[in-house]
């Protein structure tokens, strides 16, 4: 386990957290959330340990696509250093 936060998978913007202390039992809930105003991805989970809460934002399943997504962005990546190789001939 780690204390390093991954930056939320929908909007990239780093995660808020939440500590949320109750009287009755004495114990504290934690949470995390995007709040970033661009997605406003909630938790849908709070936990009693603040590791667990970690491990959980961290969590990222690959996606069928992730690899077609990664091979169009190098694609593009080329593509711009070329229009940036002619702008720079002039």
């Amino acid at each position: 386990m780690t204390d390093e936060l991954k930056p939320c998978p929908f909007c990239g913007c780093d995660p808020n957290w939440h500590t949320i202390r109750m009287v009755s039992p004495r114990r504290c809930r934690h949470f995390l959330s995007c709040d970033g105003g661009i997605c406003l991805n909630p938790s849908t989970q709070d936990f009693a340990a603040r590791g667990d809460a970690i491990d959980a934002w961290n969590v990222r399943t690959d996606h069928p696509l992730d690899k077609t997504i990664a091979r169009l962005k190098q694609e593009l990546d080329g593509v711009l250093k070329m229009i940036g190789g002619i702008n720079d001939n002039k």
